[in-house]
């Protein structure tokens, strides 16, 4: 569900900017525990899995230069972090994208979030020209992995969030004990940046991504338009807005699964 406090719209401008800068707190929490665990943790748990499910292909050598089946501490490390890290922006930035429009989701917003993630860099994770896929094996079983995970990730980070969002304090101005919440808002900033850049990195604007990453663009635009008209004035943006959010969100599912489509079609058929 969207998680932006309706009983702070009583409450002035500046107090449901508090309120903003709170829920982004929570995000950013919630993010960097599931990435770190989930998508860091279950990308080193999907290689060894897919090691298993491919154990001719030992001491073969990867698109990224590792060897199959062959475990170290220093490589586990950066696999962890490096995917962990990745997969925290991500799921940050589409929790904080995405709320408004995806309230009707409910107790499947986790599902939902991991869903939409998938959509817009399926491009970059499913590439038909990575050989690592056939290297593997079973190519129908490593992207079900694949999928799972970014399921798995969604789930997660909005279930923290959820929680760690029930014990954060209000506060109503964002100086004193609010300013604890002003440096998760300006990470979120950083983090957006980020997920743009890696957004447009030429591996996911391959075959065909760009008017998913045009219409996720665009639903960041309107959701900086909502949520500003909610910190203002208190309420929902007005229906034009609305609109093109929910506009923006529907092109990006449908653009977003025939690119996954294909791609999936290419790699395993």
């Amino acid at each position: 569900m969207d998680t932006t406090d309706l009983t702070a719209t009583t409450a002035g401008p500046e107090a449901r900017l508090a309120d903003l800068f709170r829920q982004a707190t929570a995000i950013l929490i919630a993010s960097l525990i599931a990435g770190l665990l989930v998508g860091g943790v279950g990308a080193r748990v999907f290689m060894l899995v897919a090691r298993l499910l491919a154990p001719e292909k030992r001491g073969f050598i990867t698109e990224a230069e590792a060897r199959v089946g062959e475990v170290t501490v220093v490589g586990s490390f950066f696999l962890i972090v490096f995917v962990g890290v990745f997969a925290a922006i991500a799921v940050g930035v589409m929790i904080f994208v995405s709320g408004p429009w995806t309230a009707w989701a409910g107790i499947f917003t986790g599902p939902v979030v991991g869903v939409l993630l998938l959509l817009t860099f399926n491009a970059l994770v499913l590439d038909p020209g990575n050989f690592d896929f056939a290297l593997l094996g079973d190519e129908a079983a490593t992207v079900a992995m694949i999928l799972m995970l970014f399921v798995a990730c969604g789930i997660g980070a909005v279930w923290l969030r959820n929680g760690v969002l029930g014990r954060l304090p209000r506060h109503p101005t964002l100086s004193g004990r609010g300013s604890g919440y002003v440096p998760a808002a300006l990470l979120g900033v950083v983090g957006f940046l980020l997920f743009i850049v890696l957004l447009l990195t030429p591996d996911n604007r391959a075959d065909g991504a760009m008017p998913t990453i045009v219409s996720f663009i665009v639903l960041s635009l309107v959701t900086a338009v909502d949520r500003g008209w909610w910190v203002k004035e208190g309420k929902g943006s007005p229906f034009p807005v609305r609109f093109a959010g929910y506009a923006a969100l529907l092109s990006l599912t449908v653009f977003g699964f025939a690119q996954l489509a294909t791609s999936i079609d290419r790699i395993v058929g």
